[in-house]
């Protein structure tokens, strides 16, 4: 099996010019964990809900307010840049080492730099449930 196999192939992307804010109503508006970061096609990053955590903390003048100053931040100050991704043809085993060994709950699947799908280990999972 392969990525190609198990993949998402229509991503919710978006672009570096987004706001922290436009990647939340993306995000929470079609229930997805990682978003990645395009130029035109080309994959330059990915925020994860891993990378937002830090965005709702606590006022320290008032601790029962929320601080959401963040939301106007471009997506580009939170994404990780230049993420591991596979290829198409990546046997899903050796997916599911980069994600083990990077710690990461999904991989870009590029072709050259250009952005083709994503696995997440939901997908994993699934396949998973059909080998068994």
């Amino acid at each position: 099996m392969r990525a190609l196999d198990i993949m998402t192939e229509d991503v919710i992307t978006t672009t570096r010019n987004a706001t922290i804010g436009d990647a939340l109503e993306l995000m929470y508006g079609n229930d997805i964990r990682h978003l990645p970061v395009v130029r035109d096609r080309t994959l330059i990053g990915i925020l994860s809900d891993r990378d937002l955590r830090g965005v709702f903390l606590p006022d320290p003048d008032d601790p029962g307010v929320i601080d959401v100053h963040q939301l106007d931040v471009r997506v580009t100050e939170l994404m990780t840049g230049n993420p591991v991704s596979v290829g198409p043809e990546t046997d899903i085993d050796e997916v599911i080492e980069v994600m083990i060994d990077n710690r990461v709950g999904a991989v870009p699947v590029v072709t050259g730099d250009e952005l083709v799908g994503l696995v997440s280990y939901v997908d994993v999972l699934r396949a998973a449930i059909g080998k068994l």
